[in-house]
This record gives structure tokens, C-alpha cells and sequence, in this order.
């Protein structure tokens, strides 16, 4: 196969590499190479299994101030999507983000309602067409704040809540319960 190539293009990457990626997306129940490709294009993943499941505060509140910020960035984008009632857009408190966000996908998913009963009683092509262009772009920050947000802020108020001065084992981990089985913990 290799000696019909001609060459050219991108260098290629080591097919262990690739495995890897693959096995990661079919992990994360996303099993279309463009998915894939979403899922790490410019992401950074936050490590789910280890063989320590340490977490640093430092490395949480640093995951929380970026997640904050892209909250902020969705609930202006929301904002201008749905031209909601309240006029100017104001960012929230910190505190206020986790309800701002239930709010907000309270919001989309009645327009959402609201779009799908205007799809079914419209006439024309054009006219479903640009609906369900319209609840696209409401469907894709909905399913963002209910598939990643929400939980993450769950998640990192509960490695918060476990902080002494830098780090904590986590109870989920083998290690934890390694350490609780024989009172090394």
C-alpha cells in the first residue's frame, strides 16, 4: 500500500496515536470521525481515570475560572439568539452562574417547543427549513449547558467541598479505597 503513495500533504500520524483517539471518542459515546474531531479540536481533556485520582485546588479553581468565562460567552450568545425580555445582557456573579444557566435552558428548551409546533403548522418548505435552522442554533448551547456545563460545575463544587491545603484523594478512586481497607489513609 505504502509503495503506490506518492506522498505529499500532511506527515501522517502514528497509527498507536490514532487508536488512541478513536478508543477516546467510542469512550465518550461519539463514534463519527467529525465528532471526534469536534471533541478534541482545541480541547483539553480533563483526565477522568488515573491510576491516583488526585485533584489539586489549584487545577479546579483554574478549570472553574475557564468554564465561567465560556458560560459568560454562551449566556451572551443565548442572549442574542433568543432577544430575550430583560434588554442590555449582564454578566452574572459568579455564584449566580449554575441558576443563570438553569434559567437560560429553561428559556431555550420553550423556544424550542415553541419552534418545533411552528415547524408542524407550517406550509411551506422555506419557511420549516428556516425553523429548523433557528432551532438548531437554540438545540446545539441547550444541549452544551445540560450535557457540560451543569454537570462540571457539580462536579468542581464537589472536589471543592473534599479541599484541605492542596489536594484530595478522591473517595471514587481505587486508591481511596485501598487506603481505607488497610487505615493508610
Amino acid at each position: 500500500m505504502f509503495a503506490h503513495y506518492t506522498g505529499g500533504g500532511r506527515s501522517s500520524y502514528h497509527p498507536k496515536m490514532m487508536l488512541k483517539v478513536i478508543l477516546y471518542g467510542y469512550s465518550q459515546k461519539v463514534y463519527s470521525c467529525r465528532g471526534i474531531e469536534k471533541l478534541l479540536d482545541g480541547t483539553k481533556i480533563e483526565a477522568d481515570a488515573n491510576k491516583y485520582s488526585f485533584v489539586w485546588k489549584k487545577s479546579t479553581l483554574r478549570f472553574e475560572e475557564k468554564l465561567k468565562e465560556k458560560v459568560q460567552e454562551t449566556l451572551a450568545h443565548i442572549h442574542t439568539l433568543t432577544q430575550q425580555e430583560a434588554g442590555e445582557y449582564a454578566a452574572a456573579e459568579s455564584d449566580e452562574l449554575p441558576a443563570k444557566l438553569e434559567a437560560a435552558a429553561v428559556v431555550l428548551e420553550e423556544t424550542v417547543e415553541r419552534l418545533t409546533e411552528r415547524i408542524a403548522e407550517a406550509n411551506g418548505s422555506e419557511e420549516r427549513k428556516d425553523l429548523r435552522k433557528q432551532r438548531s442554533a437554540l438545540k446545539q448551547p441547550l444541549k452544551q449547558i445540560r450535557e457540560d456545563f451543569l454537570p462540571r460545575f457539580a462536579k468542581y463544587e464537589q472536589q471543592k467541598a473534599c479541599f484541605g491545603d492542596h489536594f484530595v484523594l478522591q473517595p471514587s478512586s481505587a486508591t481511596y479505597r485501598y487506603a481505607l481497607l488497610h487505615s493508610t489513609y
